[in-house]
């Protein structure tokens, strides 16, 4: 849910960029929030709207890696040769480890967009220089957590080739 609001969120800022220089995206969300009417209707269709984008980041952000480092061991096989170990320690370790994978993956591109949007829509915020940097780290953050997603990716592969490799001796 948290990656599709910050999808949300980069939209609303791309909205402010493309909008009338006097007019507000946010301001018009606030307003939506405020007026009775729209309240019960805008607060709920949003959280259901961030819960759907954020299942379809995690579901095509977890694809689209996997066909761009055409990992050669699938996350079953990995827990698969590490639970016939009888080892429960080192199986919960490799849960948290893919589990840690995943939401590196899924946070990828929406931190880079979130990022680049915030940077870009100075209009928002009264010091630019704030904004402009701090989308700059988030924009940043988001190749960097792909990066660690797969060098994560290439530990797992290894251990489990020597774990392979031991056991077949």
């Amino acid at each position: 849910m948290l990656s599709g609001l910050m999808l949300i969120f980069g939209t609303i800022f791309f909205a402010d960029l493309l909008g009338p220089q006097n007019s507000d995206a946010f301001e018009i969300v606030g307003n939506m929030t405020k007026a009775e009417a729209l309240k019960y209707v805008f607060l709920p269709s949003t959280a259901l709207a961030a819960y759907v984008l954020g299942v379809i980041d995690v579901t095509a952000s977890n694809l689209v890696f996997a066909a761009l480092t055409r990992k050669a061991k699938d996350d079953l096989i990995i827990v698969n040769r590490i639970e016939s170990l009888n080892k429960a320690q080192l199986l919960k370790e490799t849960l948290d480890v893919l589990n840690l994978r995943r939401t590196l993956i899924a946070f990828a591109f929406p931190l880079f967009y979130f990022g680049l949007m915030l940077a870009l829509d100075t209009r928002q915020w009264n010091s630019k220089r704030v904004s402009v940097s701090v989308g700059i780290f988030l924009m940043l953050m988001g190749p960097l957590a792909a990066f660690l997603a797969r060098q994560i990716s290439q530990s797992l592969d290894a251990t489990l080739d020597s774990i392979s490799g031991s056991s077949g001796h």
